[in-house]
C-alpha cells in the first residue's frame, strides 16, 4: 500500500509533471523549428535549381560547361599548359625575370638588358610551347578545365594555378620580342595573356576568378611597359583594346560565388551539427 501511495503522490505532483513536460515541450519545439527551417531550406534550394544554379557539389560539375555557341578551347589550353609545365621554366629560367628570380621591371626596348641574351636562348628552345599557346589564344572561346568539384572545398585547381606560368612566359617573350624590334610578336603575346585570362571566365570558383583577374593584371602591366615603345598601328591598337576590354569581371565573379555557395553548403554536411544544420545552411544562403 505504501508503494502505491508513493506512486500516486508522485504522479499527482506538479513538480514531477513540470520536470517531465518542460523537456518534452522543448523537444517538440526543437522538432518544429527544425521542420520549419528544413522546409524553408528545401524551398530555397529548389528555387536555385529552378534557375539552373548548382546546390550540390555534383551539380557544380554540370553547371561548369562551355555554353552552346561558344568555342570550346579546353583541349588546346590543356595541351599548352601541360607543355609549359613539362618545360620546367622555374629551373631553366631561374635567373630570368617573370619566370625566375631575375630583376623586374625589365629595361624598356632600346636600353641595355643584362638578361636579354639568356632570355633569347630560353625562348628559342620553347618555340613549340609558344606555338601551342598562340594557337589556343587565337581560337578564342573558353575552357572547361578537367576539374571535379565533387570534392568540395578540397577540389584541386591545377590548370587554374598553372595558367600563371603561361602568362609569365608570354610576358618574357613579349619583352624579348620588343627588344628585338618584333612588335607584331610582342602584340601577339600580350593578346594571348588576355585570352588565357578569358578562358577562365566560367569557372565556378572564387580562386579561379581571382586568378583570372591576376592574369589580366599581368597583361596590363606588360602593356603599360611596352606601349610607349612598340610602334603598333591603329588597327593593332584596336585589337589590343578589344582584348583588354573583353573582361566583364562583375558578371563573371558571380560564377565564382555560385560555386562558393555550394562549397559552404557542402562543408556543413561534413560537420556534426545535428538539428542545427538547416539553420546554418539558411544563414549561408542569406549571406550569399
Amino acid at each position: 500500500m505504501a508503494t502505491k501511495s508513493w506512486k500516486s503522490t508522485l504522479f499527482r505532483s506538479k513538480l514531477f509533471w513540470a520536470m517531465v513536460s518542460v523537456p518534452l515541450i522543448g523537444l517538440i519545439a526543437i522538432v518544429c523549428i527544425w521542420f520549419v527551417r528544413q522546409s524553408s531550406l528545401d524551398a530555397q534550394l529548389a528555387e536555385l535549381r529552378a534557375k539552373g544554379l548548382p546546390t550540390t557539389a555534383s551539380e557544380v560539375n554540370d553547371f561548369y560547361v562551355v555554353p552552346a555557341g561558344v568555342t570550346d578551347t579546353t583541349d588546346l589550353w590543356v595541351a599548352a599548359i601541360d607543355a609549359v609545365q613539362a618545360a620546367d621554366l622555374s629551373t631553366r629560367g631561374k635567373t630570368l625575370p617573370f619566370i625566375g628570380e631575375g630583376p623586374t621591371p625589365v629595361p624598356p626596348p632600346g636600353e641595355a638588358w643584362a638578361e636579354l641574351e639568356a632570355s633569347r636562348a630560353l625562348i628559342t628552345g620553347l618555340d613549340s610551347e609558344l606555338q601551342m599557346i598562340w594557337q589556343a589564344a587565337a581560337a578564342g572561346g573558353l575552357a572547361r578545365y578537367p576539374v571535379d568539384f565533387s570534392a568540395g572545398i578540397n577540389t584541386p585547381l591545377p590548370y587554374t594555378q598553372n595558367s600563371r606560368d603561361v602568362a609569365k612566359l608570354l610576358s618574357l617573350d613579349a619583352h624579348t620580342a620588343a627588344h628585338d624590334g618584333d612588335n607584331a610578336r610582342a602584340l601577339q603575346d600580350l593578346k594571348a595573356i588576355f585570352s588565357l585570362s578569358d578562358a577562365l571566365r566560367r569557372e565556378p570558383c572564387a580562386v579561379s576568378q581571382l586568378t583570372r583577374i591576376a592574369l589580366h593584371e599581368i597583361g596590363n602591366n606588360a602593356v603599360e611597359q611596352l606601349l610607349p615603345h612598340c610602334q603598333w598601328d591603329d588597327v593593332e591598337l584596336q585589337t589590343l583594346q578589344s582584348a583588354i576590354r573583353s573582361a566583364q569581371f562583375n558578371a563573371e565573379l558571380i560564377n565564382g560565388l555560385h560555386g562558393e555557395r555550394v562549397v559552404c553548403l557542402d562543408a556543413f554536411d561534413t560537420i556534426s551539427l545535428g538539428p542545427f544544420r538547416p539553420a546554418n545552411k539558411l544563414e549561408t544562403l542569406r549571406h550569399f
